[in-house]
């Protein structure tokens, strides 16, 4: 599971990892995104080697897809393409932050949400 989920939340981008997203439609990934940060969250795309969720409805530029077919990311906001979601995900400005870290991170009492993304965790 190499998948992404870029996301913006706490005045950060953020790109997550260790979450399954075979099967899910947008909204229900969203969601579930919501439960675990414990705030609002912006779906922004899916990104990985190779992207199973449904996908019906999205126009071209929504999808990147390999020669053969696979899709390599899907953006779910209108006007960020897809090539646009790799950029982000590839980017040094966004913060990957595992599903798992996520959950405790959203329990910490801060000031600022970004900071929460920002500082390093116990025993890092």
């Amino acid at each position: 599971m190499d998948e992404k989920v870029i996301v913006y939340s706490d005045k950060s981008m953020l790109k997550i990892t260790g979450i399954k997203v075979k099967g899910l439609r947008p909204p229900e990934l969203e969601a579930k995104l919501q439960e675990v940060f414990k705030r609002p969250v912006r779906l922004i795309g899916v990104t990985g080697d190779k992207v199973e969720m449904d996908v019906y409805g999205l126009d071209g530029e929504a999808l990147l897809q390999k020669a053969d077919g696979v899709v390599k990311a899907i953006s779910f906001v209108e006007g960020i393409t897809a090539s646009n979601v790799v950029e982000i995900a590839s980017s040094e400005r966004s913060i990957e932050v595992d599903i798992e870290q996520a959950r405790r991170r959203a329990q910490e009492p801060v000031v600022c949400g970004r900071e929460r993304w920002l500082k390093p965790e116990q025993g890092e």
